[in-house]
């Protein structure tokens, strides 16, 4: 009972000094935008965090779901469920309504098309949803060198390694995923498209 006591009081206190910054943050005209990463275990408190953040002074919010790594237990307990993905579009659909002059932007957890059995539609047409980066904005090189699109990549082929090959080899190696070649054929014509991760 103490351990979880003192925990929760070195929480508290990282909260506080998070808040502090980015108050100082703003003071100094920097512009801030925060990046809800919502999981099994706090989705319930994506208002709550974006209405503090909100009166702080952040009108720039972001908003993504946690994708679990194959293989990592630990991650198993944060993975979303589809009581929480609802609960996801819920909250954000009352944050656009509440707070009309927030820039948001988020990550859908399941493709559009999917999402609609689910979610007022209207949702769906009111948030500005990021597309998927993989491969297109940005690929990651782990501690061998090896590159991949994402870091979420579960599979172990690579694009080249940074020794070996030239950044432009890698890049070029990597166009199957700017051309989203990896979503299924019956989604080509589909306009949201970007909307799904291509992997």
């Amino acid at each position: 009972l103490m351990q979880s006591f003192i925990i929760n009081m070195m929480l508290l206190l990282v909260l506080e000094k998070t808040k502090n910054g980015i108050v100082n943050l703003l003071n100094n005209r920097i512009r801030v935008v925060s990046n809800f990463v919502a999981s099994h275990v706090n989705v319930s408190k994506l208002k709550e965090t974006a209405e503090m953040l909100y009166k702080l002074g952040i009108k720039h919010q972001a908003y993504s779901i946690f994708i679990p790594t194959p293989n990592v237990p630990e991650h198993e307990a944060l993975k979303m469920t589809i009581d929480d993905n609802i609960s996801y579009f819920e909250q954000l659909n009352e944050i656009n309504f509440e707070y009309p002059c927030l820039k948001a932007t988020a990550t859908l957890p399941v493709p559009p098309c999917l999402s609609k059995g689910i979610v007022d539609s209207k949702v769906l047409e009111k948030f500005e949803f990021r597309t998927c980066p993989s491969g297109r904005q940005f690929m990651v090189v782990n501690a061998e060198g090896n590159a991949s699109p994402c870091i979420q990549y579960a599979w172990n082929e690579t694009y080249g390694d940074n020794v070996e090959a030239s950044g432009k080899a890698i890049v070029n190696k990597l166009s199957h995923w700017k051309e989203l070649l990896n979503i299924p054929e019956k989604c080509f014509n589909c306009g949201c498209k970007g909307f799904c991760n291509p992997c």
